[in-house]
Parts: structure tokens; sequence; C-alpha cells
């Protein structure tokens, strides 16, 4: 269902799981609701890049516990030096265990691209540009995005941000094809 683009099953997935992963790494990681919905957000996305593109077509283990582990992983670069981390269940024997989940890592873009994705920016609307580049150039929490562009709720700037990110994935592979 993934691979075929249907968003509504991400939106499922997003909402399944986010209150469990914010419990569960709240007992690991000293951080705020903003830094576990980042995380959380990024887990996702990086579950439907890797349906979507074919590198993730079988799990050894749960749904669940990959989007647990790409999580963790985001939190643990980013507070590695700093928080203290408590290990208690079943996910995190699976991420001492599974050298898939472990060695995880994020593709590094080339320069041609880059390229491609600053022309494929140019090519989307500006709402949608001004969310991306807040959150990802100028590295803004969510709840900073919300109130920059007069949102309700965090999750009306998260869905918006998702589908700001899809909306720009399809732009980007449009460029791909064509060229």
């Amino acid at each position: 269902m993934l691979q075929s683009g249907h968003t509504k099953a991400l939106e499922i997935l997003y909402s399944a799981y986010r209150d469990d992963f914010f419990r569960w790494a709240g007992r690991r990681f000293q951080a705020s609701n903003p830094d576990f919905e980042d995380a959380w957000q990024e887990s996702v996305l990086a579950f439907y890049e890797q349906v979507q593109s074919g590198k993730l077509t079988s799990l050894r283990h749960s749904i669940r516990t990959w989007l647990f582990a790409v999580g963790y992983k985001r939190l643990l670069n980013h507070y590695r030096k700093t928080k203290r981390i408590f290990w208690k269940d079943s996910v995190d024997e699976a991420l001492l265990k599974d050298v898939q989940l472990i060695d995880f890592e994020w593709d590094e873009p080339t320069q041609d691209e880059w390229a491609i994705v600053e022309k494929a920016m140019q090519a989307i609307s500006p709402q949608c540009r001004e969310i991306l580049v807040q959150r990802f150039y100028e590295g803004k929490k969510i709840p900073a995005i919300m109130a920059d562009l007069g949102h309700n709720s965090e999750n009306t700037t998260s869905a918006t941000l998702s589908r700001c990110l899809k909306k720009l994935k399809e732009t980007v592979l449009g460029m791909i094809n064509i060229a």
C-alpha cells in the first residue's frame, strides 16, 4: 500500500505508535516533546522513503521496532554526549542484536542530487517551500514553525510538513524521470 503512494496508510502508521514512542523514548532521554516529535516524524518518513525506494521490502522485526530503532538512533545521535539512556525492553534487545537496525544510515546526497532538490524546491508552492526551509534548513522545531505559520496545532503543522515533503519528493522524482 505504501509503495503505491497511499499517504492514508502513512498517516495511520504515524499516529498508531506515536504516543508509545514518546513514552518509550521519554524513559531513555531527557528531551522535550518537540525533540520526540522530530525523531518520530523522521522515523516515519524514513520508513516511507525506504519502502518507496524498494530498499525495504521485508522486516525481521515489527514495523514498531523498526520505527523506534530509527527514532532512537536519531535521538541518540542528538543526545549521545549529554544524556543518560536506560535499556529496558524488547525493542532495546533488538537494537543491541540486529545489525540491520543499528547500521541504518541516512543516504548522503551527491552534489547532482542536491542540485535537483534545489530545482525542485523552486518548483513547489511558496507555502511548502517556506515550511521545508524552516524545518530542514533553519532547523526549527514543529512548535516554532506552527507559530510562524499561524497554524492551530502541532498536528496540523506536522501534516502540512509531511504533505510538502511528499510533494517535493514527487517533484524530484519527476525531474529524475525526465533527465
